[in-house]
């Protein structure tokens, strides 16, 4: 969907994002309703255009790339080896 700042989108740009769009709420309901009766209709999307199940593993790699952020460890707010660098309004450096 273009924003007010975007130009409006091709056709193809349109069914590539309604496609991304949909392959996003398949992923989703399968993690909170993992039936066999969604997982068949999933299965039937999927096999109806090969960019279906290119979209539907695209949100798959998302979704394990976000777990891994999930579990990695804080990243500190403020490294005690480094002094600390203030930029004014004028983008000069203070310390």
């Amino acid at each position: 969907m273009a924003g007010a700042d975007q130009p409006p989108q091709s056709e193809p740009e349109q069914a590539e994002a309604l496609r991304e769009e949909r392959a996003a709420r398949y992923f989703a309901r399968q993690l909170d309703d993992p039936s066999p009766l969604l997982r068949t209709e999933i299965d039937a999307w999927l096999s109806e255009d090969p960019r279906n199940a290119i979209a539907y593993a695209r949100m798959a790699q998302a979704w394990d790339k976000a777990a891994l952020l999930r579990s990695a460890p804080p990243v500190p707010d403020h490294d005690p080896r480094r002094p600390e660098t203030h930029i004014d309004r004028q983008g000069q450096d203070q310390q």
